[in-house]
């Protein structure tokens, strides 16, 4: 944790050697679809779906010239499988940490690369595991009032844990809030 933020206030003493820089603050939100496959080889199914809402909080990011670099902080919420022959996965709800790279495309579309190391609750068991979560969230910019940007996203996750490998799609918004700009 002290390298994280050794680095991010690196970036912060030398983001004035920079043309353009911005820091802002942001929160993500999506819902989605939620399949995940066992590894384990236990389940007669290969793969169970489910849905979910994954919240994110952005406390702070540095855009240095058109990138943001930023800490991460998400809540994700995952509901049951659906039940097949009386056998279903439990839903679980999970905290994670993680470091992303947002890069535009163009003046309105751009994409959040973003890696997380996180711990989840398995339902009612009281069973915690650890999980590693990795994603790309590509984001259209619908509009911006004042200091704040509303993106609409399209966040592709996969999400490793003791023999599962979960993929989600989903479908979300971002608002961005800039707090400090400097020429």
């Amino acid at each position: 944790m002290k390298k994280i933020l050794l680095t991010l206030i690196m970036i912060l003493a030398l983001s004035p050697l920079a043309a353009t820089t911005r820091i802002n603050s942001g929160i993500e939100t999506s819902t989605f679809y939620h399949p995940s496959f066992d590894l384990s080889g236990n389940d007669e199914l290969l793969m169970r779906s489910a849905r979910g809402t994954r919240i994110t909080l952005i406390p702070v990011g540095f855009y240095i010239h058109e990138f943001e670099f930023s800490l991460n902080t998400s809540l994700l919420l995952v509901s049951p499988s659906i039940t097949y022959n009386n056998t279903r996965n439990r839903a679980y709800n999970g905290i994670d940490i993680g470091l992303g790279l947002d890069f535009p495309i163009n003046n309105i579309l751009s994409t959040k690369v973003n890696v997380a190391l996180g711990a989840l609750e398995l339902g009612e068991a009281d069973q915690e595991e650890a999980y590693f979560l990795a994603s790309i969230t590509p984001s259209l910019d619908i509009f911006k009032k004042g200091a704040t940007q509303f993106s609409l996203t399209l966040p592709l996750n996969i999400i490793y844990r003791k023999q599962l490998l979960a993929t989600t799609i989903g479908l979300g918004i971002k608002i961005d809030f800039d707090w400090i700009e400097q020429n």
